[in-house]
């Protein structure tokens, strides 16, 4: 899949996720990212849209540094990613990811287990981090599931318990790949309402537009080979947002918007140096009318006077009638 532009965040300040000419291929004629580019800044909440098999998941997973692209690089915090297991694990703290298959909980461990591991890793005494599990566990509403393990809940609560777990990481960019597919409406909301307070920067995959269309600062869509940012779509068109039918149909409602606001600017620019080029033209003629009139040396004057062709000075005749005069 090729993703041709580059998707750029505030040029004023350094990306904290920067995307750099990435190539993944899944075998030797299958690319599923080709020359792919993008950026993030810090304590942004983006969402990326895209149908099945576009390369969303793959994208999280450059990020975190799951995978290893064949071609390019990906920069996180100023710094090329490194692929040794120390350095992966620094990474991972920095930088936590919520998957779809609750992966990262391990599976023999209860939920208030898995969470108290990660916060100590992350520095914390053992109390201090069971303390801090509990109310991140009442965050998320899984108070009473402390101790259960992965198997005994729900697909929703084992979601609700991934998504604790890397709160808990406390880090600069979360990951979040489909974090309220398995949700219902009300924990949904209650999610994103706790996704967007963050003060790290959130990269959430979702289908699910209608919910994260007021969570997100910029939208981007990852189809036909192009990741197209189509924040445009969502300031100036929200019901197509919300009800679109193709993926193709938000892309191409972003390059109509874009190529108005581009024309707007060009007949706007236009409109401001016309006046200028008329002045420009206006002194021209002037000039021309100025200089029309031959200027003379008068003699008898001591100065340089106008004569018309075929008028004579008081002092000397014009150059033509002297000439005829021999």
């Amino acid at each position: 899949m090729t993703t041709s532009n580059f998707c750029r965040g505030n040029p004023k300040q350094p990306a904290l996720l920067s995307i750099q000419n990435v190539t993944v291929f899944y075998d030797q004629f299958s690319p599923i990212l080709r020359n792919a580019s993008f950026e993030m800044m810090s304590g942004e909440k983006n969402v990326l849209l895209g149908p099945s098999g576009s390369g969303k998941t793959t994208l999280l997973a450059l990020a975190s540094g799951t995978m290893i692209p064949q071609y390019g690089q990906v920069v996180f915090n100023g710094r090329a990613l490194a692929y040794a297991e120390r350095e992966l694990q620094k990474h991972w703290r920095h930088c936590p990811l919520i998957d779809q298959d609750a992966k990262s909980l391990l599976p023999f461990h209860t939920v208030g287990t898995n969470i108290a591991k990660a916060l100590i890793l992350a520095g914390l005494s053992r109390r201090a981090a069971w303390q801090e599990a509990r109310k991140l566990l009442d965050v998320v509403g899984l108070t009473r599931k402390e101790h259960s393990r992965p198997d005994e809940l729900s697909g929703g609560e084992r979601q609700r318990a991934v998504i604790a777990k890397a709160l808990s990481m406390d880090g600069q960019l979360l990951l979040a790949d489909e974090p309220v597919s398995s949700l219902d409406g009300p924990n949904a909301r209650l999610i994103l309402k706790l996704l967007k307070e963050l003060p790290c920067g959130v990269l959430l995959v979702t289908h699910q537009v209608e919910l994260v269309i007021d969570f997100c600062d910029r939208i981007f869509v990852l189809c036909n080979q192009r990741l197209t940012d189509i924040t445009n779509v969502k300031h100036e068109n929200r019901r197509l947002l919300t009800t679109f039918d193709k993926y193709v149909d938000l892309v191409e409602e972003s390059d109509r918007l874009r190529h108005e606001k581009e024309k707007a600017a060009l007949s706007l620019q236009i409109t401001s140096v016309s006046p200028a080029l008329s002045l420009r033209r206006g002194g021209r003629r002037i000039s021309n009318v100025a200089t029309s009139n031959t200027l003379t040396p008068c003699k008898c004057a001591g100065v340089r006077e106008p004569i018309e062709h075929g008028n004579k000075c008081n002092g000397e005749s014009s150059l033509h009638d002297r000439k005829r005069k021999f």
